[in-house]
């Protein structure tokens, strides 16, 4: 194991990835076997395997080590542990980046609340993080959806010329209540920031920019009814932005 181990770090020094690769296989297969899994090597090797996976662009064959490894810093560290929040991080943003994010959304979600606690909420890993929690949103509106994620349906009618909201597309396609003007029509209405609006009149958002959404309305067409899509967990994130 140790003339493994220094062979692959001579491989490794010379950014020799193709001799790199199967030494580290076999060291953390020899790991497994013969030392407990939150022992401190298996995790460096085991982080080392997900280096080189993830700089030959092979996700799908990072993600079980990176699995793994989360695994064996939750028990070496502790959940609230830097190392196993950015692992957490490291495994939902793999598990996303392979569409699956209902579980990489969960670990993300983990990952922030961490990281928050520990660096703050401004902290430039939190913030990214919150974005891309922000853009999942749609893609984890499913019957095996996470509960902290689930969204309610606020239906409101409007009477007045101007709703007082103020409105702006996500990244992911959406639009989003980012302001709420004081003493307007929308004040009070239980709507948050973050909520997303998924209807007018009838008619889906879709698709729709702010000036899309502005043709649909129509300043004399009122009472018009809006809907939106609200969540706890999205107002809270809110917060960070």
């Amino acid at each position: 194991l140790t003339a493994l181990c220094s062979l692959a770090g001579f491989h490794r020094a010379v950014d020799d990835h193709a001799a790199t690769l199967p030494l580290l296989l076999e060291i953390v297969e020899i790991c497994r076997r013969t030392k407990p899994q939150d022992d401190e090597d298996h995790i460096c090797n085991l982080t080392a395997l997900v280096d080189i996976y993830l700089k030959n662009e092979q996700v799908e064959l990072a993600l079980p080590f990176s699995r793994e490894l989360l695994q064996a810093t939750r028990r070496r560290y502790g959940n609230d542990d830097r190392r196993t929040l950015h692992e957490a991080a490291e495994v939902g943003s793999l598990l996303v980046h392979l569409n699956q994010p209902i579980e990489g959304g969960r670990l993300i979600l983990e990952a922030v609340k961490g990281i928050t606690v520990l660096q703050g909420k401004h902290h430039p890993d939190v913030m990214n993080l919150v974005e891309t929690l922000l853009d999942l949103f749609p893609l984890m509106d499913t019957p095996q959806g996470v509960e902290d994620f689930e969204d309610s349906k606020v239906s409101l009618t409007f009477d007045t010329p101007q709703f007082g909201l103020m409105l702006q597309p996500t990244n992911g396609g959406l639009i989003s209540v980012v302001g709420i003007a004081a003493g307007s029509a929308a004040e009070g209405s239980g709507l948050r920031k973050g909520d997303i609006l998924t209807s007018v009149a009838g008619t889906s958002t879709n698709g729709l920019d702010v000036d899309g959404l502005t043709k649909i309305t129509g300043w004399d067409s009122r009472p018009v009814v809006l809907v939106f899509s609200s969540s706890d967990i999205r107002a809270h994130l809110m917060t960070y932005m």
